[in-house]
């Protein structure tokens, strides 16, 4: 008998403010979910279960291109401008509030450890398919929240509830932790070298000047002027600023505030040191 998952959602970092502050933020921008009873799993994220890999990629979508639906995508013309590495399947983009509770992560078998598939999943999936997850040990399961408070305990490292229990010299790419945070809405940093890679990825100064003092009124550096030795990809050619402020604000913060947050100061060119953090 397998624990009911709803309530594994509750488990939440303890914060000192209020339950009302507590409570995940809601999505009022979302395509309209199917009855629950019409719900089918799809046979590729079966499949991706049982074998760990993944035959049809395709049948998965990149989690930053469902958010076309959105306001913020005013604020930039191209969502492909996000990296790719992050999916959600099909039955989570059509979930009618689109929060981030459930994740599972597949190495691709050679023994090396490192996360090479990070795909979030629906409620309804996790609830179905936990089974079969600890049956085959080909994936593994994850319980995540995004930080929204400073008061939480960041919960990224993905190791609070995992079934079956994550393999030896396990590991999850920086880039994939990134994405995952900024799509979820997490928007407070644990570290400074986490602030400065999540500026990096997103295209922005942390620095001060950038190369040359190429920087924009929001951060934003362009492509030809961005440090040559940057391990993140370069995938912006516009900024991402007005998007994210947009998204996090609006559509994951539910019209709150967020310009005293670690995310807020960084979308507003605010430069941030090590002790701020």
């Amino acid at each position: 008998m397998w624990p009911n998952l709803e309530n594994l959602t509750q488990i939440r970092p303890r914060c000192k403010k209020n339950k009302s502050e507590n409570s995940p933020p809601k999505w009022n921008e979302s395509v309209k979910s199917k009855n629950q009873t019409q719900y089918i799993l799809d046979r590729e994220i079966v499949r991706f279960v049982r074998t760990g890999t993944m035959r049809n990629p395709s049948t998965f979508l990149p989690a930053f291109l469902i958010l076309g639906q959105t306001t913020a995508t005013a604020y930039l013309a191209d969502l492909g401008e996000f990296p790719s590495n992050l999916l959600v399947t099909k039955d989570f983009a059509r979930t009618i509030k689109i929060v981030i509770q459930w994740v599972v992560i597949s190495t691709g078998g050679g023994g090396r450890g490192i996360v090479q598939q990070m795909v979030i999943i629906s409620p309804f999936e996790a609830q179905n398919l936990i089974e079969t997850i600890n049956l085959y040990k080909k994936v593994v399961l994850h319980v995540y929240a995004p930080r929204s408070l400073l008061g939480f305990e960041p919960l990224d490292n993905l190791l609070l509830y995992t079934i079956p229990a994550v393999p030896q010299h396990w590991r999850v790419p920086q880039l994939l932790t990134i994405q995952l945070n900024l799509f979820s809405g997490q928007l407070y940093f644990s570290s400074f070298d986490e602030y400065k890679a999540v500026c990096e990825m997103l295209g922005l100064d942390w620095n001060g000047g950038g190369q040359g003092g190429h920087v924009g009124t929001d951060g934003f550096v362009k492509p030809m002027f961005r440090c040559a030795n940057s391990q993140a990809g370069y995938t912006f050619r516009h900024s991402p600023v007005g998007f994210l402020k947009v998204f996090l604000s609006k559509v994951r913060r539910d019209c709150k505030n967020i310009n005293k947050t670690h995310m807020g100061k960084l979308l507003n060119a605010v430069l941030l040191k090590e002790e701020d953090i």
